[in-house]
């Protein structure tokens, strides 16, 4: 029988081709361990916390080393001479993209889509927002901070590192859920991001943008605890009277 390679198979070993070629035997060494423990950090269960807290911990955890490899790179969670320039306006394109997602997303802010959120446990919605925040600020460390600047020419490292960003999130277990203008709009948030960098020096304005992408998961965990465990009786009550029982 022929063999054939998926498509996401592809992907990973043109991307392990892209580090060879376009980047370091570093970034290629930490590249491969990063595929390799995303690949299989879902295994480990999240029924217990520390569990669960290790598996989120897991899809960033490599996006960390380059801080430890080169100790000057903790300089750029500083903001420089007119950085709060650039904080305005990453605020500026954060709260546009901002806009835009939520006035597509805005049916999930209603009562009704609130009343019938499934429950998670109180350990897992803080995990994950916890994985979501790392991974905001460690993606950032890790394709703006540290690929992103490896280049001498600004373009290269910016269009590579926008590149990369998108295979990183192709790779992962869930991308099948990805639309093909969710992989155009990180290539977009990437070039941005790496523009702010290269201009302002300081991966804060990076950091913006990155958690207006991610700003209505955030809500929604928030919306998911209020309802389970700070107001339960109002949405219960609400979904008694108006007999809901559609599960977003």
């Amino acid at each position: 029988m022929q063999s054939i390679i998926s498509v996401k198979q592809s992907v990973i070993y043109l991307s392990i081709i892209m580090c060879l070629v376009l980047g370091t035997k570093e970034l290629t060494i930490m590249w491969i361990i990063f595929l390799v423990v995303t690949g299989n950090v879902r295994r480990i269960s999240r029924k217990k916390p520390y569990l669960y807290w290790i598996r989120m911990t897991g899809y960033f955890i490599v996006e960390t080393i380059p801080l430890f490899l080169r100790t000057g790179l903790k300089n750029i969670f500083s903001l420089y001479d007119g950085g709060i320039i650039w904080v305005i306006l990453a605020f500026s394109i954060g709260g546009m993209i901002w806009i835009h997602d939520y006035n597509i997303n805005k049916i999930y802010y209603t009562k009704s889509s609130i009343a019938t959120l499934s429950e998670k446990k109180r350990y897992e919605i803080f995990v994950f927002l916890y994985g979501i925040i790392g991974a905001i600020i460690f993606e950032e460390v890790f394709f703006r901070g540290y690929m992103c600047c490896m280049y001498e020419n600004n373009i290269i490292g910016v269009v590579t590192s926008s590149l990369m960003f998108v295979m990183s999130h192709y790779c992962l277990p869930w991308s099948n859920t990805f639309r093909k203008k969710d992989f155009f709009r990180q290539f977009c948030i990437g070039v941005i991001n790496g523009l702010l960098l290269i201009y302002s020096g300081s991966i804060i304005p990076c950091i913006i943008v990155h958690l207006s992408c991610n700003l209505n998961v955030i809500i929604t965990e928030l919306l998911r605890y209020v309802r389970y465990y700070i107001s339960p009786e109002k949405y219960n009550e609400y979904i008694l009277n108006d007999d809901i029982s559609i599960d977003f």
